[in-house]
C-alpha cells in the first residue's frame, strides 16, 4: 500500500474481546511504549436470536396468509359474501351483533366436536376451520396415514426405536423378548416406572455391559425420567450457551430450541408414543381438548373446597405452560400438546365432509380441496421464497398468483426440477481449504473415513510387553475392514486392542474404557438397499475401478443431506434412482445435517508432500514415534512437490485478498453466510480488529511482530472435550462432595480410604490458607508425591508447588499441588514423575514410591472430578521433552477462531509484502505476567484494562522470547535450561521462597535480561504503561433495521388507571390504533437543529428518528418526519410555508455511541439516543484512565485507613491488628466520604457513593471503586446515579451560563485508534489523536442534511 512505512521494529499487542479491542505499540529496540488504546463496540445480535425473531415473524405472516386464503375460499366458492365477511368481529368467537350471534357451545373446541356430528351454520364452519388454520401442528410424522384405523402401529414404533438407538446400543441378534417385555408396555402405557425398567432389563439383551447402561438411560429418557446422557455417549450431552448438562428430563427438552440430533430424535419418539396414546381413546384433537377443558372446570372448583389439591393441580398444569401468569390454566395450547399436522387435516376433512351432507350444493369437492390445501399449506424448503425478487431466491417460476397453498397450484406456477437444481447449488457449503470446491456433507463416506483414520492415529497403543506400539498401514487397513466397515455403532477401543493383539489401546494416560467418537453413519444403510456398492476393503477407496461405487454412495449421501424431510427424499429416490417405495422409505429415514469444512478434492486429490501423496494416503502410512500422521500436523507441514511449504489456512484468504489487498468483512461473510463457522458477535469483533489493524499500519507502519490475546468470551463453536474438575464456591461443599464420593465408591471397592480430617478440624485453617486447604481437600488429604497423609495442623511444613517448569505455568489449581517442603526442595524444577523415576523417593513408612503409585492416585482424583483432565495431563508428563511439547501446545492459543484470525492477517501481510511475524498467547499465561508486574485488574472501574492487557501480552512475548526463543514454533528447550541455570547462579538458592515468589522472581529476572531494568523502576516499560491514559474510540451504531418497537401489544384500557391507554407518538405515525398499541419505540438517530426564536434567542432542538419511519433502503419518510417536527415536537420554525424542512437550521445527525462535545459543560460524552416519548437525549461519560491515576489514589487510601483503623500494611503499619471485616462497612465509608474523598456536591452524591461502596465486601475492590468514584464524581453533567446516563433536553444547552448563545453540540470524529483528552490549567478541553498523528480527528459543527439515514447508504 502506498505511504506505508515498512520494517518498523515495533510489537503490536492486541487483546480482542466480544465488545472491545485493546491495543498497544511497543518499540522493540528502545523498549519504549509508543502508544496504546481501547476500541469499544456493541455486541452483535447472535444469529440464533435474530433467527428466532425472524422465524416468529415468518410464522405469523404465513399464518395470516393461510387465514386470508381460507376466507377467500369461503367467498370465492359462494358460501359467505364479501360484505358479510368484512363485518367487524365477524371471526371473533365471543362476539355478538345485529347480524350474527355467538355460538352456543362453550368454546371453539366444543363447536368443532359438534361439527363432526351435527349441522352447524356456515359462519360456525368458518370459525372451526379458522381455528384449525391458526394452529395446524408440526410435520414430523408426515408419512403416517392418520385417516387409517390404526395409524401408529407397535411395529412402526419398534422400527423408530431401533433407528434412534442403533448408534449407541449394540443389541444381541434376537430382540423379540426385549420388544415384548419392555418396548410393548412403554408403547401401550406411555411409560414404565424407573425401578421397573431396571428390573426388566437383562444383560443378555445387549452385547456389552456398557451397552446395557446406555439402553437403560435411553429408556428412562423416553419414559420421562431423569437420565444420565454421558452414559449413552459423550456426543449426546446437552450443550446450551457453552455449558454442558449431563442429566436431563424430557420435560426440560420440550422447552429448549437447538437440541442435538439425538435429543431431537428422543423428543420425536416421545411424540410418537404420546400421539399413539391419544389415538387409543380419541379420534380427533378436539375430543382431547374438550376432555381437558372439562377437567379444568373440576380443578377450578377445588380452589375453595380443597385449596392444597387445587394448588398442586394448578402447578402441574402451569409447569407445561410456556408462560404461567396468575391463575390462568392453559391445557389445550401448551408445551405438552404438539400434534402432527395429519391429525388436524383428518379433523378438518371429516368436518367438511360431514357438513357437505347438509350443504351439498355449496360445499363441493373443489371447495374441500381448497380448504385442506390451505391447512396443509407449506412451501417446501427446496423451493424457498416464492418471489423470484426475494433475497436468496432460487425459484424458477411462471407468471400467476399463488393461492390455497403450494401443492394446490405448483404445476401451473413452478418449474420444480429447475428450482431444486438451483437450490442444491445454493445450499452446498464450500471447502475451507480450497474455497472454490464444494465441501463434503455430514455422513459422507470419504469424510468419515478421514475422521476415523485421524482418531485411530492419535490414540495410543501399548503392546503385550507394555511397550509403546505404533500402528502400521496394515494394522489400519485391518481395523477398517474387520471393524469399522462392518458396524453401524461406535467401535470400542478394547475391540481394536483385541483385533491387533495389544495390551491396551485408547487415549494416552486414560485408564477408562472408551469408544471411538466417529463411525460410519450411513454406509451400512446404503449398501443394504444397494448391495452392489459394498466395498471389499477400505483400499477400494483408492482403486480407480471402484471409483464409481464411491461416487454413487457420495451422491446418495449428498441428497440425504440436502432434502430435509422424509417425503421429499422418498419422492427423489423413487423418481431419480428408480427405487421402489419400500426401499426409498428405508433410505429416506437416514439423516444427515450440515457439512464438513473440507472437500473431496482436498482430502483425496491434493498432493501434500514431495512424494505426491494425498492427505488420506499420508494418514494411512505407518505411524512412528515422531510421526503420528495426525490431520492438523500433516496440513500444517504440507509441501508442494518441490518441498516448499503450503499454507492452506492463509491460502484460502489469499484468493479473496489478491484483488483488493484490504481487510474487510467480505473475508468472513460471503453470500450473506459466514465463510467460516463462527457466530455473529465474533464476526463483528474480527471485523473491528481488521479496521484497527489497517489503521495501525497506516499510522505507525508495518509491525515486526503482532501478539494476540483473546478474551474468553471470543469463542468459536467448537466444544472443549476436556472434563473440568468440579468447582465449588465453598470449601464445605467440596468437602461434603468428596466424603459422599468416597462413601459411594467404597461400596464399589474403587477407593481405599478417606484421609481427610473432620470438617471442624479443617475449618479454622481456611482463613489464612484457603488455597492450601483447597489443595488438601482436592488431594484427599494426601501429599501429591509421596501419598502420605498431610498433617493439617502443620500446614506450614507443606508448600504449593507448580507442576510445569518455571516461567510456563500459571497459578491456577490446574498447575498446583501440595507437597512436603523437603520433597519440594529435592524435586527442584523437575516434573513429579521425572523426580520419582530419577530419585529414591520414600514415604513415611520407608516404602519406595514408584510411578504406578503416583499415577494411580492421579487417576483416582480425576475419576472423582477433584482434578481436571488438564491437570491430570500435567501431572502425568514423564520427561522435560514431553513437558516442552505440552508447553508448546499450551502456551500458544490454538483455538479455531485464533488460527483463522492469524491466517487472515498472514494472508493480508503476504499479499501486501509485509514481513510481520504473528503469534498468539493464552490469556492464562499473560495473567501470570500481570501478577508478576503487580498490575491489578478490575473490569468495573473503566475500560483502560483492555489496553493494559494488550501491553502485557506484548511485553510477555518479548520476555518469553528471551528465555524460550521461537516458542510458537518448536521452542528452544536447550536455551531455556541454560537460561534457568544462569538465573539460579545469579540469584542464589531460593528454597526459602514461596512458589509464587519463585515464579515472579524468574519473570522479573527475564524482564531485566530483556530490558535492562525491573518492572517497578520509574522509567521501565511497565511504568510507562501504568502512566499513560489510553486512546479511546467507540463504534457508532447506525443500524436502521431491526425491531421497531417492543413486540408486546398492550390492551386499549390501562387497567391500573382505568382510562384508555394513550397512543403516543406511534399513534401520530399511524402504528398504534384502536386494535393495537405498542410502546418502547426504537430510534436510529437524533437530528440536531439550532434556530432563532421570535425573541431572537438561539434554540437547540433534537428530533428523534424512529426506525419505523426509515425504509429498507435507508430512506426517511418525509411526510412522517415533518409530522414529528410539526405535531409532536411542535417546532414549526423548522418548516417553511410549504411544509418543507429548513435545512439551513440543521446542524448534524447523531447516532448511538457518537462522541459529543458539549461546549457549555466542557465535556465529551458518548451519545445514547435517549427517549422520544420523554423528548430527552441521553449521554454517558467516557471512563478511561491511566493505571496510576487510580492506583496512586488507592495507595493513599490504604495508608490513611491503616493509620485510622489499625489495618496491617507493610512499612506503614506492619503491626496492625485489625481487618476490614472487623468494622461495620458504613463506619469506614463515612470516614472516607468525610475525610478522604473530594466530593464537591456532597448532598447530591453522598447517598449513591454509600450505596455503591456498601456492595464491596473485598477490601481491594472497595479501595479501587472509591478511587474510581473520586475521579468521576466531580465531572460536569454527572447524574445523581454517578455512573448512569445524563438526560438533557436538547435545549438545555442554553442555560444561564451561556449569555452570548455560543454554546453548541459538536460531534467528534476520529480514526478507529481514537482520541485522548485532558484539561489545561484554565479548564479548557484539549483533544488529541494518536501520538504519531495527534491531529487525526475532526470537530463537526455542521453537516449537510440528507433524507438518506447515513452516508453508508448514500450511493
Amino acid at each position: 500500500m502506498e505511504g506505508v512505512t515498512m520494517n518498523n521494529k515495533y510489537v503490536l499487542g492486541l487483546d480482542i474481546g466480544i465488545t472491545s479491542i485493546g491495543w498497544s505499540i511497543i518499540d522493540e529496540v528502545k523498549g519504549k511504549l509508543l502508544d496504546m488504546g481501547v476500541h469499544m463496540f456493541e455486541q452483535a445480535t447472535p444469529a440464533q436470536e435474530a433467527r428466532l425473531n425472524r422465524s416468529a415473524r415468518r410464522t405469523l405472516r404465513r399464518r395470516n396468509w393461510r387465514k386470508k386464503q381460507l376466507k377467500n375460499a369461503f367467498i370465492e366458492f359462494g358460501l359467505i359474501s364479501k360484505e358479510e365477511m368484512n363485518q367487524r368481529d365477524y371471526l371473533s368467537y365471543t362476539a355478538n351483533s345485529d347480524t350474527f350471534t355467538r355460538p352456543e357451545e362453550d368454546t371453539v373446541y366444543h363447536l368443532r366436536l359438534k361439527a363432526l356430528n351435527d349441522k352447524v351454520s356456515l359462519r360456525e364452519l368458518l370459525l372451526c376451520l379458522y381455528n384449525i388454520c391458526g394452529t395446524r401442528g408440526h410435520f414430523l410424522m408426515e408419512n403416517i396415514n392418520f385417516a387409517s384405523s390404526e395409524p401408529i402401529t407397535f411395529e412402526f414404533f419398534v422400527e423408530q426405536f431401533y433407528e434412534f438407538t442403533h448408534a449407541y446400543v449394540n443389541f444381541e441378534e434376537d430382540t423379540k423378548e426385549f420388544e415384548q417385555t419392555i418396548l410393548k408396555p412403554i408403547f401401550e402405557k406411555g411409560k414404565v416406572k424407573s425401578n421397573e425398567l431396571k428390573s426388566l432389563l437383562k444383560d443378555e439383551y445387549t452385547v456389552e455391559a456398557e451397552d446395557n447402561d446406555a439402553l437403560l438411560e435411553i429408556l428412562k429418557l423416553i419414559c420421562g425420567f431423569k437420565c444420565d446422557l454421558k452414559k449413552i455417549s459423550e456426543s449426546v450431552v446437552l450443550v446450551q450457551e457453552d455449558k454442558t448438562k449431563e442429566s436431563v428430563k424430557l420435560d426440560e427438552l420440550l422447552q429448549l430450541d437447538n437440541l442435538n440430533e439425538f435429543l431431537n430424535n428422543a423428543v420425536e419418539l416421545h411424540d410418537v408414543i404420546a400421539v399413539s396414546q391419544i389415538l387409543k381413546d380419541h379420534n380427533y384433537i378436539c375430543e382431547v381438548a374438550v376432555e381437558k377443558l372439562n377437567e379444568v372446570l373440576k380443578i377450578q372448583k377445588l380452589e375453595h373446597s380443597d385449596p392444597d389439591k387445587y394448588k398442586e393441580e394448578k402447578n402441574n398444569i402451569q409447569k407445561k405452560m410456556s408462560k404461567a401468569i396468575g391463575d390462568r390454566l392453559r391445557v389445550v395450547k401448551n408445551m405438552e400438546n404438539k400434534y402432527p399436522n395429519g391429525l388436524y387435516v383428518k379433523e378438518a376433512s371429516d368436518i367438511l365432509h360431514k357438513q357437505q351432507e347438509f350443504y351439498p350444493n355449496l360445499i363441493t369437492d373443489n371447495f374441500i380441496e381448497a380448504c385442506i390445501s390451505t391447512i396443509k399449506a407449506r412451501i417446501p424448503y427446496y423451493i424457498g421464497p416464492l418471489s423470484s425478487q426475494a433475497k436468496n431466491s432460487w425459484i424458477d417460476r411462471k407468471d400467476g398468483t399463488f393461492k390455497y397453498g403450494y401443492d394446490y397450484c405448483k404445476d401451473a406456477l413452478v418449474n420444480e426440477e429447475e428450482s431444486i437444481q438451483n437450490w442444491k447449488l445454493n445450499m452446498i457449503s464450500h471447502c475451507t481449504y480450497l474455497p472454490e470446491e464444494y465441501a463434503l456433507p455430514k455422513g459422507s463416506f470419504i469424510a468419515e473415513t478421514f475422521s476415523l483414520l485421524n482418531e485411530l492415529n492419535i490414540l495410543t497403543a501399548i503392546d503385550k510387553d507394555e511397550n509403546r506400539y505404533y500402528l502400521t498401514r496394515e494394522d489400519k487397513l485391518k481395523v477398517f475392514d474387520e471393524l469399522f466397515l462392518k458396524r453401524t455403532d461406535y467401535v470400542s477401543h478394547k475391540e481394536v486392542a483385541e483385533l491387533l493383539d495389544l495390551k491396551s489401546f485408547g487415549p494416552k494416560d486414560s485408564h477408562k474404557a472408551g469408544k471411538f467418537k466417529n463411525r460410519y453413519t450411513l454406509y451400512q444403510n446404503i449398501i443394504s438397499v444397494f448391495p452392489q456398492f459394498e466395498l471389499h476393503s477400505i483400499i477400494d477407496l483408492f482403486n480407480e475401478n471402484e471409483k464409481e461405487k464411491v461416487n454413487k454412495i457420495e451422491d446418495i449421501i449428498l441428497n440425504l443431506n440436502l432434502f430435509d424431510e422424509e417425503q421429499s427424499k422418498v419422492n427423489y429416490f423413487t423418481k431419480k434412482l428408480n427405487l421402489d417405495n419400500d426401499d426409498a422409505k428405508k433410505l429416506a429415514r437416514c439423516k444427515s445435517n450440515g457439512f464438513y469444512a473440507f472437500s473431496k478434492q482436498f482430502i483425496m486429490e491434493t498432493k501434500m508432500n514431495v512424494d505426491g501423496e494425498t492427505l488420506l494416503e499420508e494418514m494411512l502410512r505407518d505411524n512412528s514415534e515422531n510421526q503420528k500422521n495426525e490431520q492438523m500436523t500433516l496440513i500444517t507441514e504440507a509441501t508442494d512437490l518441490d518441498g516448499n511449504r503450503i499454507n492452506f489456512d492463509s491460502n484460502k484468504y489469499m484468493t479473496l485478498l489478491k484483488d483488493t489487498k484490504k481487510l474487510s468483512i467480505d473475508l468472513l461473510i460471503q453470500d450473506g453466510k459466514p465463510f467460516i463457522p463462527i457466530a455473529r458477535p465474533v464476526i463483528r469483533a474480527l471485523n473491528e480488529c481488521f479496521k484497527l489493524y489497517e489503521e495501525v499500519v497506516n499510522t505507525y507502519g508495518v509491525p515486526d511482530r503482532v501478539v494476540i490475546e483473546t478474551a474468553r468470551d471470543l469463542k468459536d463453536s467448537a466444544h472443549d472435550g476436556d472434563e473440568p474438575a468440579k468447582h465449588f464456591d465453598q470449601m464445605k461443599n467440596l468437602y461434603d462432595y468428596l466424603t459422599k464420593q468416597i462413601k459411594e465408591r467404597k461400596d464399589n471397592a474403587k477407593i481405599s480410604k478417606q484421609y481427610l480430617e473432620d470438617w471442624d478440624v479443617i475449618q479454622p485453617y481456611l482463613e489464612k490458607n484457603k488455597r492450601k486447604v483447597e489443595l488438601y481437600i482436592r488431594q484427599n488429604g494426601r501429599d501429591m508425591v509421596t501419598g502420605d497423609e498431610i498433617d493439617i495442623q502443620k500446614l506450614e511444613d507443606y508448600e504449593m508447588d507448580h507442576i510445569l517448569p518455571r516461567g510456563f505455568g500459571d497459578n491456577s489449581m490446574d498447575n498446583l499441588m501440595l507437597i512436603k517442603k523437603e520433597i519440594n526442595g529435592k524435586k527442584a524444577d523437575r516434573l513429579p514423575l521425572e523426580y520419582i523415576e530419577a530419585e529414591t523417593v520414600t514415604n513415611k513408612a520407608g516404602k519406595r514410591i514408584i510411578s504406578s503409585d503416583f499415577k494411580r492416585r492421579c487417576y483416582e482424583l480425576n475419576e472423582m472430578k477433584l482434578i481436571s483432565d488438564k491437570k491430570l495431563k500435567r501431572l502425568l508428563l514423564a520427561s522435560t521433552d514431553e513437558a516442552m511439547g505440552f508447553i508448546n501446545r499450551n502456551l500458544v492459543d490454538t483455538r479455531y477462531i485464533i488460527r483463522e484470525l492469524m491466517a487472515i492477517l498472514r494472508a493480508y501481510n503476504t499479499v501486501n509484502n509485509y514481513d510481520t511475524h504473528i503469534v498468539s498467547l493464552r490469556s492464562s499465561f499473560t495473567t501470570v505476567y500481570r501478577n508478576a508486574f503487580n498490575m491489578k485488574k478490575n473490569r468495573d472501574i473503566g475500560d483502560q484494562h483492555h489496553a493494559h492487557d494488550a501491553s502485557i501480552v506484548a511485553i510477555a512475548d518479548m520476555v518469553l522470547s528471551t528465555y524460550y526463543p521461537n516458542y510458537d514454533e518448536r521452542g528452544n528447550n536447550k536455551y531455556y535450561q541454560e537460561f534457568l541455570k544462569r538465573m539460579m547462579e545469579s540469584q542464589g538458592p531460593d528454597s526459602d521462597k514461596s512458589e509464587n515468589q519463585k515464579l515472579y522472581g524468574f519473570i522479573k529476572y527475564a524482564y531485566f535480561k530483556r530490558f535492562g531494568n525491573y518492572p517497578n523502576d520509574n522509567d521501565s516499560l511497565v511504568s510507562q504503561v501504568r502512566a499513560m491514559v489510553p486512546l479511546y474510540s467507540v463504534k457508532a451504531e447506525k443500524n436502521y433495521k431491526g425491531a421497531f418497537f417492543d413486540a408486546t401489544i398492550y390492551p386499549q384500557m390501562d387497567k391500573k388507571k382505568n382510562i384508555p391507554r394513550e397512543k403516543g407518538v406511534l399513534g401520530l405515525l399511524g402504528v398504534n390504533n384502536d386494535k393495537r398499541i405498542y410502546s418502547s419505540i426504537n430510534c436510529v438517530a437524533v437530528d440536531f437543529y439550532k434556530y432563532t426564536d421570535k425573541k431572537g434567542k438561539k434554540v437547540h432542538v433534537g428530533i428523534h428518528i424512529p426506525k419505523v419511519i426509515v425504509n429498507n433502503n435507508g430512506e426517511i419518510n418525509k411526510e412522517q418526519y415533518v409530522k414529528l417536527i410539526r405535531d409532536y415536537y411542535k417546532v414549526p420554525e423548522l418548516l417553511d410555508e410549504n411544509g418543507n424542512v429548513k435545512e439551513c437550521y440543521f446542524r448534524m445527525r447523531v447516532f448511538k455511541n457518537d462522541l459529543i462535545y458539549d461546549t457549555n459543560n466542557y465535556t465529551i460524552q458518548k451519545f445514547n439516543i435517549g427517549s422520544i416519548v420523554n423528548k430527552k437525549l441521553e449521554m454517558k461519560h467516557l471512563y478511561v484512565f491511566s493505571y496510576d491515576e487510580i492506583y496512586k489514589q488507592v495507595y493513599f487510601y490504604k495508608k490513611e485507613l491503616a493509620g485510622q483503623f489499625d489495618f496491617k500494611l507493610p512499612k506503614i503499619n506492619p503491626d496492625g491488628k485489625k481487618k476490614f471485616s472487623d468494622y461495620k462497612i458504613s463506619e469506614i465509608i463515612s470516614y472516607c466520604v468525610d475525610n478522604l474523598m473530594d466530593i464537591r456536591d456532597l448532598n447530591r452524591y453522598k447517598g449513591t457513593i454509600e450505596k455503591i461502596l456498601k456492595e464491596k465486601t473485598n477490601y481491594q475492590e472497595f479501595l479501587e471503586t472509591m478511587a474510581y468514584l473520586d475521579l468521576i464524581v466531580n465531572r460536569n453533567c454527572t447524574p445523581p446515579t454517578i455512573v448512569g446516563q445524563y438526560l438533557p433536553v436538547a435545549g438545555s444547552i442554553d442555560d444561564k451560563t451561556d449569555k452570548e448563545n455560543k454554546a453548541q453540540y459538536i460531534k467528534i470524529k476520529s480514526s478507529i485508534l481514537g482520541i485522548r483528552y485532558t484539561y489545561n490549567e484554565n479548564g479548557k478541553l484539549l483533544i488529541s489523536g494518536p501520538r504519531k498523528a495527534p491531529g487525526k480527528y475532526s470537530k463537526i459543527k455542521k453537516e449537510k442534511f440528507s433524507w438518506k439515514i447515513c452516508s453508508d447508504v448514500l450511493q
